[in-house]
């Protein structure tokens, strides 16, 4: 748990053109990585109990593989969220960094000023 938590943390923090606070970072990334476990656990427990893969082979494999990728991609995905709300919730705003692209005209992001992420 401590290393996908670490793992999460590194994800929120340095993957978003925007600065993200610390606790708000922590507490996503320990959410999600709780979430990635329980996950991992009941995909585990899944592939002990069935015998869908071994009855497809390497078709019912490719099966259990992919929606496994997708599950995981969902947590992340519905951590960062939750981290966001969270942030917002909290009075911690996440607010984007002037380079991140909204365009070469963008008089405010030319000028300096900070950007705030919206849920829009």
């Amino acid at each position: 748990l401590a290393i996908f938590t670490v793992l999460f943390a590194a994800l929120f923090k340095i993957l978003p053109d925007a600065h993200v606070q610390g606790l708000v970072v922590w507490g996503g990334a320990l959410l999600t990585a709780g979430l990635f476990e329980l996950g991992k656990y009941f995909i585990g427990v899944y592939l002990h109990h069935s015998r869908f893969a071994s009855s497809y082979g390497a078709a019912g494999t490719m099966v259990v593989m992919l929606i496994w990728v997708y599950y995981s991609w969902m947590i992340v995905l519905y951590g960062a969220e939750l981290t966001q709300v969270w942030a917002k919730r909290s009075g911690r705003a996440i607010v984007a960094q002037p380079h991140n692209g909204r365009g070469k005209n963008n008089r405010k992001a030319a000028a300096g000023t900070q950007h705030y992420v919206s849920d829009a």
